[in-house]
């Protein structure tokens, strides 16, 4: 009875190995930036030189962070909220019956295989398309650009304005490639390839990829405002 009693629990332990691992995995992920060399012109400041120094602008593997799996889980829900609105009519007409199918089949547990094979294809799209959407609109190249060329800041090789502009869009086109993948991975491929490897149902783990990037991110972001907080005490206490 023994052996059986810990049979029962290897699916368990199994799913919390792997969301131990993917936990590391995405604070590698999170953490991970593209570091572009900067070079900073010699300038005067008052009545003195600043000499020229090295730097670099580090540019985010996942700069879109959880906002893209919200708005592609908004998007593949889209269908079924508008099927429940259909419940009240007659039986016998036909947008009933497509509003029933969709709100069996459209979903990612569904066991209509090639239904579900389209739910998670779609799912992994419109995560990947959200990504590089959101990039888009919150990381402004041209901006970026300006401000390099504003405090006589260059890259190494790239001549300011356009150039700069254009090499920082193709630079961080490859970037977001990588963390569009990754969401996906996390959104799509993650919870399949758990459910099959621990044999839990994948209505039945409430711990998915994406709650531990939603936990992982929230609690980077709090370490990160703590540690500006100390520095900053810090500061005015030398200061004071």
């Amino acid at each position: 009875s023994t052996g059986g009693g810990l049979a029962d629990y290897i699916p368990f332990i199994i799913f919390g190995a792997v969301a131990l691992i993917m936990t590391a995995v995405i604070i590698e992920v999170q953490q991970a930036v593209r570091k572009i060399p900067i070079q900073s012109a010699q300038r005067t400041v008052g009545l003195r030189q600043v000499q020229s120094r090295a730097s670099f602008l580090p540019l985010r593997v996942n700069h879109a962070g959880v906002i893209p799996i919200i708005f592609a889980i908004s998007v593949m829900f889209l269908p079924t909220i508008v099927a429940n609105y259909f419940n009240a009519a007659p039986v016998d007409t036909w947008y009933y019956k497509a509003a029933h199918w969709i709100q069996g089949n459209f979903a990612p547990d569904t066991t209509n295989l090639p239904m579900a094979i389209t739910y998670n294809v779609l799912y992994f799209v419109f995560t990947f398309a959200f990504t590089y959407f959101y990039t888009a609109i919150t990381f402004e190249v041209h901006d970026v650009a300006d401000n390099l060329k504003r405090y006589s800041s260059f890259i190494p090789g790239i001549r300011p304005g356009r150039p700069t502009e254009d090499y920082l869009a193709a630079v961080m086109n490859r970037v977001t490639f990588a963390g569009a993948c990754f969401l996906g991975f996390i959104t799509v491929i993650l919870p399949i390839a758990t459910a099959k490897i621990s044999g839990i149902p994948h209505n039945q783990m409430y711990l998915g990829g994406t709650a531990i990037l939603i936990v992982v991110g929230v609690a980077l972001d709090t370490m990160k405002q703590l540690q500006t907080q100390l520095v900053m005490r810090q500061y005015r206490g030398f200061i004071t």
